[in-house]
């Protein structure tokens, strides 16, 4: 548990613009990663819902006699200061954006990535480029 995986350190500077990242329950694993580290690092603004939750690694064992296959958890993920990312990460209560209306593919559209859109244009006193 106190074992460190796998580190990676940047190259070059951060991003100087404003970053907006759109989660939701279904996103997990390296998502919830590369959330972490963009709000921590660069202070991405998070829009959508509390992410899924499980960011690790997965080791299967087989069970003797063909009975199947067990996974387990044998390694979580870390953010940018040591904390496990084995819990949702959250969203400010301003910017979430419920999932009540799904992508349609029939029609292109998106209101949750519509939503998500207004609400950054609407930011007070900030420049949102997208």
């Amino acid at each position: 548990e106190d074992r460190a995986l796998k580190s990676f350190a940047g190259e070059g500077g951060l991003f100087p613009g404003d970053i907006a990242v759109l989660v939701d329950r279904s996103s997990q694993g390296a998502a919830e990663v590369l959330t972490a580290v963009l709000k921590k690092a660069n202070g991405a603004e998070l829009y959508g819902e509390p992410t899924f939750g499980y960011a690790g690694e997965v080791e299967q064992i087989e069970l003797p006699n063909g009975g199947g296959v067990l996974e387990l958890t044998s390694a979580f993920y870390t953010g940018p200061e040591g904390e496990r990312l084995n819990q949702r990460i959250r969203i400010d209560r301003e910017n979430r954006l419920g999932a009540l209306f799904f992508a349609d593919p029939e029609d292109g559209s998106d209101p949750v990535l519509e939503g998500a859109i207004d609400r950054i244009l609407e930011a007070p006193g900030e420049s949102a480029s997208l």
